[in-house]
């Protein structure tokens, strides 16, 4: 694999497992110097040791992004281990699963302050540092459901959506510092979380109602991410990328498929 990415430090949250794993994988396996944040300590320890013998350079913090201090660590973690930051990706996300009517406020809360609250705290920290680099990245890990929403996702629609609006205003404030910002918006992902959520029968209805009739995988998205924070994408900011096996052209039917 060419080393689109040698040297550059990224930084990428819920790194542990599923999504935000392979995304940090495919950059190390481009070059890159990673900061693996996890939530679950076993699982980062797990995904670091896994890094390491396999000859990338990786380096673990613990970081639950409800919690300012964590977010703040985090920065400064890849700042002590490698000397700045070139790239943060923000993929980590709790996502309970709740109507309106019954879902806790506490959950309401953790959920927008996961996805974004913490996408406020974690750029406003690693601004000084990424302007100092030849290229400053940063992607957000989105989401569809800011698109179009499903029962009992109410709060992680808004919270993705919100954090589409807020990368547009990145974008707008920080072009001039070079630093890009963007959006990816995966759709129906075979991830660790929604195998958890999908038995494999209804994931086969969902999908074959799709243009592109399966589930995504976690490595088109890492692909299209390390993309994003190459070098090839220098005039990209302010875009939400969908990348969905064209779930959000199908409207109602697909929606409603998805509720049963």
């Amino acid at each position: 694999m060419e080393k689109t990415l040698q040297n550059k430090v990224a930084v990428i949250t819920g790194a542990g497992r599923g999504m935000g794993k392979t995304i940090a994988e495919t950059l190390a396996a481009q070059g890159a110097k990673v900061v693996l944040g996890a939530r679950t300590l076993s699982y980062g320890e797990a995904t670091r040791n896994e890094f390491l013998d396999k000859g990338y350079t990786a380096t673990l913090c613990q970081c639950d992004t409800t919690v300012r201090e964590d977010c703040r660590k985090l920065i400064d973690h890849a700042v002590t281990e490698f000397g700045g930051v070139d790239i943060l990706v923000h993929c980590a996300a709790d996502i309970p699963v709740g109507t309106i009517d019954v879902l806790p406020e506490d959950d309401f809360t953790r959920c927008m302050t996961s996805i974004t609250t913490a996408a406020f705290w974690l750029t406003k920290d690693a601004i000084p540092h990424l302007a100092k680099s030849d290229a400053g990245r940063i992607v957000y890990i989105s989401s569809t459901a800011a698109i179009s929403s499903l029962p009992g996702l109410a709060h992680y629609s808004a919270a993705k959506a919100a954090l589409d609006a807020f990368a547009r205003g990145a974008a707008t404030e920080l072009g001039a510092k070079g630093i890009t910002v963007n959006t990816v918006n995966p759709g129906l992902i075979a991830s660790d979380r929604m195998q958890s959520h999908l038995s494999p029968e209804h994931q086969r209805m969902i999908s074959s109602h799709l243009p592109i009739a399966r589930p995504g995988t976690t490595q088109e998205i890492a692909d299209l991410v390390a993309y994003i924070v190459s070098a090839k994408a220098g005039y990209m900011t302010g875009a939400n990328v969908v990348i969905d096996g064209g779930s959000t052209l199908g409207g109602s039917q697909v929606t409603s498929l998805m509720k049963n």
